[in-house]
């Protein structure tokens, strides 16, 4: 699948830049898992479901209107489907979301399982 091939190849050079794995949210001193999935697993995470209520939980705090981030936003399905790179490269390497809005390993890797499914509106 091309869609995977490119986000595996973004997050590779991203970890080129640097930087030393931070702690995995939900799990307190242990270092980054760097689990990306090797397949889309059966049946794939729902948008609607899985993915845009923890979105809107662990994000939009910071990447909504009135966020620190707001102008890298995600609180719509466009929106999220355009950074769907930055952001899996965030989540895949445990940057985003920072505390107190951070994931538990499961969220994360319900975000990574959607990511590598090729980020459906489903």
């Amino acid at each position: 699948m091309v869609t995977r091939a490119l986000m595996v190849a973004a997050i590779l050079l991203a970890g080129c830049s640097g930087g030393g794995a931070t702690s995995t949210s939900g799990t307190s001193g242990s270092s980054c898992p760097r689990d990306l999935p090797q397949s889309c697993r059966s049946p794939e995470p729902s948008y609607a479901n899985d993915v845009a209520p923890l979105v809107q939980a662990h994000c939009v705090q910071c990447h909504g209107p009135n966020g620190v981030s707001s102008d890298r936003p995600l609180g719509s399905y466009p929106q999220l489907f355009a950074l769907r790179s930055d952001a899996l490269d965030q989540v895949y390497n445990c940057r985003m979301p920072e505390a107190p809005q951070s994931l538990t390993d499961a969220e994360r890797q319900t975000l990574l399982d959607w990511f590598v499914c090729g980020a459906p509106d489903n």
